[in-house]
């Protein structure tokens, strides 16, 4: 992935892999009737504005991931670094999450 430009990873990631089959699930699902159906289109300008719709949100997609991924806090990073300041150090005094606390009282009363 760090040998991807920026302009092929907004292509490939941002307009064909979200973009497109973005658009194409939205154009199958219909309102009247209700369901899920193969995607069709009326004319060639339905088909045009369709594709033009869906690349430049494709683009803004895959331009805010490339921003993401670029600075290093991008879906793939982010988990490592939230727990990387979350957690403090281990110490010998800290007791584990699971110890049991002392039962002072019985559980149930008979």
């Amino acid at each position: 992935m760090q040998t991807d430009s920026k302009w092929s990873f907004i292509l490939v990631r941002g307009v064909l892999f979200w973009g497109y089959p973005t658009g194409l699930i939205g154009k199958s699902i219909e309102l009247s009737p209700p369901g899920l159906h193969r995607p069709r289109f009326e004319s060639m300008p339905e088909v045009a504005l369709f594709l033009v719709i869906w690349t430049v949100a494709g683009a803004v997609f895959g331009g805010w991931m490339w921003a993401g991924h670029s600075t290093g806090c991008g879906p793939g990073t982010l988990h490592q670094t939230r727990h990387a300041r979350i957690r403090p150090e281990p110490r010998d005094d800290m007791l584990p999450a699971f110890a049991p606390l002392p039962l002072t009282q019985p559980l149930f009363i008979s």
